[in-house]
């Protein structure tokens, strides 16, 4: 997982995630990208298959409420790493 807070994408930045967003919303992996508080800014449609949300449902809300991951076997919940990874600056 990696964050880059948007303070350090410089003037360009506008054209940088138009760029990124079509690039992300092509791949076959699930992606779903956050802003520094936490709330997801884009999800593409591998994301919304595999968490159940709708990309416009999901953009707004917190990762933690959209992606929940579980263990296969035990079915219970992983522990969510993304606000531990804002904080260390991954």
């Amino acid at each position: 997982m990696g964050v880059v807070p948007a303070s350090n994408l410089g003037e360009n930045s506008g054209k940088q995630f138009t760029c990124l967003d079509t690039i992300l919303a092509h791949v076959n992996d699930a992606v779903i990208a956050a802003d520094v508080s936490g709330k997801v800014t884009f999800m593409n449609q591998s994301s919304a298959r595999l968490t159940g949300w709708s990309t416009d449902e999901a953009k707004g809300q917190m990762v933690e409420t959209v992606l929940q991951p579980i263990d296969i076997h035990s079915r219970k919940q992983f522990k969510n790493y993304f606000k531990q990874a804002l904080r260390k600056g991954y």
